[in-house]
């Protein structure tokens, strides 16, 4: 089998695919329209030049005069578009390899949106936990104002007050020396008034 029927056979595949009687442009067209295919594909650039290089050689072949395979084609481009057919065969040529890259990184994106969406919910959560922790810590530890303890300083104080009286005590204490001072003072009387009465 000569480059002309590898690359029928080729160009067949392609036209299946793309519903169009030109599938090898097709899928150049649909290449050259992707920015970003070297960042998927290692041999993209590649790829895409042999492609071109092998619809060139078999459209001088196929349109001018005196073309041949043997005076047009270079050595290896037979052996190339073989090897592009059986690729394409088992997906791993240029744009089904970047098709499956491309939606692998689409599914790890939303996967990590996801994971970071769950980790932002949960985060106010933790707040709102921390929160009302530290709120119950404060309301237990907050000391009493001093208002308050003044007042109950007062309180206490007066309540001691009302029971303790120093003033009345001293003055029963005066009234008690008065009264043993003036029974003192009878029994003298007394004792003299015997003592005169006893001599007379």
């Amino acid at each position: 089998m000569g480059f002309i029927d590898s690359y029928k056979k080729l160009e067949k595949l392609c036209s299946e695919i793309y519903d169009t009687s030109h599938g090898v442009t097709a899928y150049i067209d649909e290449m050259e329209n992707i920015y970003d295919g070297l960042s998927f594909v290692i041999t993209w650039n590649d790829d895409l030049k042999m492609l071109k290089h092998c619809r060139w050689v078999r459209n001088k072949i196929a349109h001018e005069p005196g073309c041949t395979e043997k005076n047009t084609c270079e050595e290896g481009d037979k052996e190339w578009i073989e090897e592009f057919y059986s690729r394409m065969l088992k997906g791993q040529d240029p744009l089904a390899t970047y098709r499956k890259k491309k939606m692998a990184l689409k599914q790890a994106e939303k996967q990590k949106q996801k994971q970071t969406q769950k980790q932002t919910e949960k985060q106010p959560q933790k707040k709102i936990q921390k929160s009302t922790q530290k709120q119950a810590q404060e309301q237990v530890q907050k000391p009493t104002p001093k208002s308050t303890q003044k007042q109950t300083s007062t309180r206490k104080t007066t309540s001691v007050s009302k029971n303790y009286h120093p003033t009345s005590s001293a003055e029963d204490d005066k009234a008690l020396k008065d009264g043993c001072l003036a029974c003192f003072i009878i029994a003298i009387v007394t004792i003299i008034l015997i003592l005169i009465g006893y001599f007379w």
